[in-house]
C-alpha cells in the first residue's frame, strides 16, 4: 500500500512539473509596466537643492522663489512649501504627453480657486532620485535641481 501511495505521489508530481514546463515554453510574452513621468514625479516629495545659471554657478540665493519642498499628488494637485513648512503655492499640475514639460497652474492659497499664474518649465531630468527643470527668468535660463525628501 505504501509503495502504491509513493508511486501515485510521484506520478502526480511529475505530471504537475510537465504541465508547468509545457505552459512556460519560452514564447510567452511578459509585459513590464513602465512608470510614466507623472507617476515618477508624484511618487516622492521633492526638495530643492540648488538653482544654477547657464554657467553652472550657484544662484540659489537670488532665486528663492524657486526653492522649497514640493509634493505633486496623483490627483493632479500640488503644494509647495518653504523649508520652514509655510505654504508658498498650491494648485494643479500636469506633465505634457511627451514628458518634456511640467505645467503648474498656481491658485490663490485662500481656497478661492482663483488662478494666479501658469508656469511651464522644461524637464531636464526626471528619475526617482533626481528632478531637474529649466526655466527662463528675465532672459536668463536657470536650472532648478531637486532630490527626494
Amino acid at each position: 500500500m505504501r509503495i502504491i501511495k509513493l508511486a501515485l505521489f510521484l506520478v502526480l508530481s511529475l505530471s504537475a512539473i510537465c504541465s508547468l514546463i509545457v505552459a512556460c515554453n519560452g514564447t510567452d510574452t511578459v509585459y513590464v509596466s513602465e512608470t510614466t513621468p507623472s507617476q515618477t514625479l508624484a511618487s516622492k516629495k521633492w526638495k530643492t537643492t540648488i538653482v544654477k545659471d547657464t554657467n553652472g554657478a550657484n544662484v540659489t540665493a537670488s532665486n528663492m522663489s524657486f526653492v522649497g519642498n514640493a509634493e505633486y499628488k496623483m490627483d493632479g494637485t500640488y503644494i509647495i512649501t518653504n523649508f520652514d513648512g509655510s505654504v508658498r503655492s498650491i494648485g494643479d499640475w500636469s506633465i505634457t504627453a511627451d514628458g518634456k514639460r511640467r505645467i503648474l497652474v498656481g491658485k490663490n492659497t485662500n481656497g478661492s480657486g482663483e488662478i494666479i499664474f501658469t508656469r511651464i518649465v522644461d524637464i531636464v531630468t526626471l528619475t526617482p532620485s533626481l528632478f531637474i527643470y529649466s526655466i527662463t527668468v528675465n532672459g536668463q535660463k536657470l536650472t532648478v535641481e531637486h532630490i527626494p525628501l
